[in-house]
């Protein structure tokens, strides 16, 4: 299995994508450590994937706290006795509304969730990834960090294209200390952060399934195996890359 005995850390794991990642790390083989705001799918899912072994740990987190972060690596390196991969998830899409409507309010909760909270675990993760010799880290990023978007997502697109610029500069920093730093690029997927902006509005789902030539929105499925293979080692040669998974979004 792609991480048969590594320690993984998933933020953003009780749903969607995130929930989809703890999974399928569970099932290649790796002791994960996951975090999110909700503590009751948190504790769920813990207990779901406890049934056998007891492989999984969730510790609630905020990751635009310190405090919260604080506690979510000491608990991690605990539980894990070393992080062998991070894939830091947590983030949410803000309010949908044209440029000129938006709120100081809305961009300074999506950028400190999405860059600062990102910032935030990748700093403890790069310093302990450096006691301990080497690393892995995938960053949620989007195709919205790579060719915007126009539906009212201003404070989104801005946090991801940060995050791909960050991973980018962070891997070139540690390519020689045996740390990798990469980011995932998915197009529009089957989520509950999408399900949220179609309840609003209806007409964004034909909008969105219409941005991909392949006819559909993503999976968390599909988007989370990649994130293990990047987590992998047949991932080795890959750093400050942005791997995209967009069903032809960005062609």
């Amino acid at each position: 299995m792609q991480l048969e005995g590594k320690g993984v850390l998933v933020t953003g794991g009780t749903s969607g994508i995130g929930r989809a990642t703890v999974i399928e790390c569970v099932r290649n083989g790796s002791k994960v450590v996951f975090s999110g705001r909700n503590d009751n799918r948190g504790k769920e899912l813990e207990a779901e994937l406890n049934t056998d072994t007891n492989s999984v740990l969730f510790v609630k987190t905020n990751v635009r706290e310190q405090q919260d972060v604080d506690n979510l690596f000491s608990k991690t390196i605990n539980f894990l006795g070393r992080i062998d991969g991070a894939f830091n998830n947590a983030g949410i899409d803000g309010e949908v509304s044209p440029f000129s409507s938006s709120t100081r309010e809305n961009w300074d909760n999506v950028i400190d969730t999405n860059l600062n909270g990102t910032w935030n675990c990748m700093k403890e993760e790069i310093d302990h990834m450096l006691e301990c010799g080497g690393g892995n880290i995938v960053n949620m990023a989007s195709t919205s960090g790579l060719v915007g978007n126009g539906f009212g997502l201003s404070a989104y697109a801005a946090s991801k294209f940060a995050i791909v610029g960050l991973t980018k500069s962070v891997a070139l920093e540690y390519a020689k200390k045996n740390i990798r730093v990469n980011c995932i690029c998915p197009g529009f997927v089957e989520t509950p952060m999408i399900e949220s902006i179609i309840d609003k509005q209806p007409s964004m789902r034909r909008r969105f399934v219409a941005c991909h030539p392949m006819g559909r929105l993503g999976t968390p499925n599909e988007i989370a195996k990649a994130v293990v293979y990047m987590l992998s080692e047949n991932s080795s040669f890959m750093t400050g890359h942005s791997m995209v998974l967009d069903g032809g979004l960005t062609i």
